[in-house]
């Protein structure tokens, strides 16, 4: 295909909301650096109980499941406390039978670019090494005024930017570069399941026998796997799964079942996605203070 005909396609899906076009940010920086997924069984109508809890800042991403629980709600809080404040909040609210916590220790894999590739991934390939901030890396107010208003448009151009943040389109290249180069941010592609052309997705949820890394990223190596952690709660490693079909489904499950230390799994269909916030932490970022020395404004 030529260039241009490329470009206008790309257009196309992206004005049309197929793929959209993201800026992920390093949780830690944001002051969330705590992760957790709520298993919730529900005594009322699933569809109306995630509308509600869709509503706390905290919540991320909540969807109604098939499964033995209702729906799973992905909340990122700032530290133990205020992650126990919350949960605590939604314990108290009749419409829930059982409310079970899985906290995300390590976010081994974060990766929807191989979506409907099924290419054998390589022993290394999709295994995320956990984010460390290297002790000399400074992220300042400029920084921050970037990560924002690329998390509004992951489009954003160098000089879209400089304009509205009234730097040099030099110094903005350089910033984003940077933050690009260190994993503080990742700009990527993120299409609906269906443009994917995947007819399910879902959560599985599984037991380990011995340590749980080695299973983690087992699991990450299989190239329908979107997103891997290895957590402590219910589950011992949770992942994310994209399938083309119920026959993929079940082979999926099925090499995870004979993953070496895995005791048992649970699956659980994504039925509705009623909240899906890329932003969230955004007003956290806003207050926080620069990490180390304060950098000049002009690099």
């Amino acid at each position: 295909m030529s260039e241009p005909s490329v470009a206008t396609r790309v257009r196309r899906m992206i004005d049309s909301g197929v793929v959209q076009i993201i800026t992920r940010v390093e949780p830690r920086l944001l002051g969330t650096g705590l992760f957790d997924l709520l298993f919730v069984r529900c005594r009322n109508q699933a569809s109306v109980v995630a509308r509600r809890l869709a509503e706390l800042p905290e919540a991320a991403f909540v969807v109604a499941t098939s499964g033995s629980f209702g729906l799973i709600v992905e909340l990122r809080c700032r530290d133990v406390p205020h992650l126990l404040a919350t949960i605590e909040s939604i314990r108290a609210v009749d419409a829930f039978e059982a409310v079970e916590s899985c906290l995300v220790l390590e976010p081994v894999k974060r990766d929807w670019t191989r979506v409907g590739d099924l290419t054998p991934c390589s022993k290394n390939e999709g295994v995320k090494q956990l984010w460390q901030r290297p002790e000399w890396l400074v992220i300042d107010d400029i920084d921050r005024a970037l990560i924002l208003k690329l998390i509004e448009d992951g489009r954003a151009s160098y000089a879209k930017l400089s304009v509205e943040l009234q730097l040099s389109h030099a110094i903005v290249r350089k910033r984003v570069l940077r933050l690009l180069r260190y994993g503080v941010i990742i700009v990527q592609a993120y299409p609906t399941p269906e443009a994917a052309g995947v007819a399910d997705y879902m959560m599985i949820g599984m037991r380990v026998t011995g340590p749980a890394h080695p299973v983690a990223a087992a699991v990450a190596r299989i190239p329908q796997t979107t997103l891997v952690a290895s957590t402590v709660g219910r589950f011992d490693v949770v992942a994310e799964a994209w399938c083309r079909s119920g026959n993929e489904f079940l082979s999926v499950l099925d090499r995870i079942r004979t993953t070496r230390g895995v005791s048992s799994l649970e699956s659980f269909t994504f039925l509705d996605v009623v909240k899906e916030d890329f932003s969230s932490g955004l007003a956290q970022l806003k207050q926080s203070p620069s990490f180390g020395r304060s950098a000049a404004s002009t690099s």
